[in-house]
């Protein structure tokens, strides 16, 4: 990244934007030197040249109606330093959207600009091909959308950021923080990640979503073992499970099992592993 006394970064907002995947870096990147320094007494001195881009410059729709209109186009925004990708609500429209943001994503890229993205921001970044052989990690729910269309990434579902040096991706929604607050001690220094943390009241250094990755089957039988392995398949989320690991876990044959999880959630066990991305 170039050295310059203030780091340019420009979040895409993606067509159709989660709200906290835009909220998360502008709380962070736009708070450094201004509400850390409220809170402390210091005088403002904002760290970064922060800036909000859509693709074509138009106005921007989310969830309860609400709509922005950020002041620049993508093909205005120059050289950034860093680009944060947006999430986005749904893929409908987005797909068509992405070849002149891809292309853009990757010169920016290849010019020295560190690329990181939240949530669904994976999806377009994978599509540069920038992360093929490398790791990266998406929103539990869209794991396995996510393998089949980019096999060549070396996807870690379980954690909440990863870091390949320049390229950079999150988890879902608040886990934005969780990246940008990383990346800020990277380029500043761990103090001074912690005080954004501290004036945002992000909690630092999470790095799992497992226990928010929960699969969506019926929990309220009344078979003591078959409860216990699910919840050994929670705690092993983003491992490459067979139906023997949790059988094991319940005391059971793989036989026997498979016939009590089907009695008790109405699935097959094959099911429920299929529903923990790994």
């Amino acid at each position: 990244m170039a050295k310059t006394s203030q780091p340019r970064v420009v979040v895409l907002a993606l067509p159709n934007p989660l709200l906290s995947s835009l909220a998360a870096p502008l709380d962070v990147f736009g708070g450094l030197g201004t509400v850390t320094s409220r809170c402390t007494g210091e005088p403002e001195a904002p760290a970064f040249d922060l800036a909000v881009a859509t693709l074509d410059g138009g106005p921007l729709r989310m969830n309860g109606g609400l709509q922005l209109t950020p002041p620049l186009r993508m093909a205005d925004a120059g050289q950034p330093d860093l680009v944060i990708i947006s999430g986005v609500l749904s893929f409908p429209g987005m797909e068509e959207a992405l070849p002149p943001a891809i292309e853009w994503l990757a010169e920016r890229h290849a010019r020295g600009a560190w690329l990181a993205s939240i949530c669904t921001g994976a999806f377009p970044l994978a599509r540069t091909g920038l992360l093929d052989d490398r790791t990266a990690t998406t929103h539990w729910a869209v794991v396995q959308r996510f393998r089949e269309q980019h096999p060549a990434v070396q996807l870690q579902p379980w954690r909440m950021f990863t870091d390949e040096q320049t390229l950079f991706c999150s988890a879902g929604s608040t886990a934005g923080y969780d990246l940008c607050l990383h990346v800020v001690g990277r380029l500043m220094g761990r103090e001074a990640a912690l005080d954004c943390a501290r004036a945002l009241l992000v909690e630092p250094q999470r790095d799992s979503q497992r226990p928010f990755a929960v699969p969506d089957l019926p929990r309220g039988h009344h078979d003591v073992e078959i409860r216990a392995a699910q919840r050994r398949i929670d705690a092993d989320f983003g491992e490459r499970l067979t139906i023997a690991h949790p059988a094991r876990e319940a005391g059971l044959s793989p036989r026997t099992f498979e016939r009590r999880f089907k009695a008790a959630t109405g699935e097959p066990p094959v099911r429920c592993l299929q529903r923990v991305p790994v």
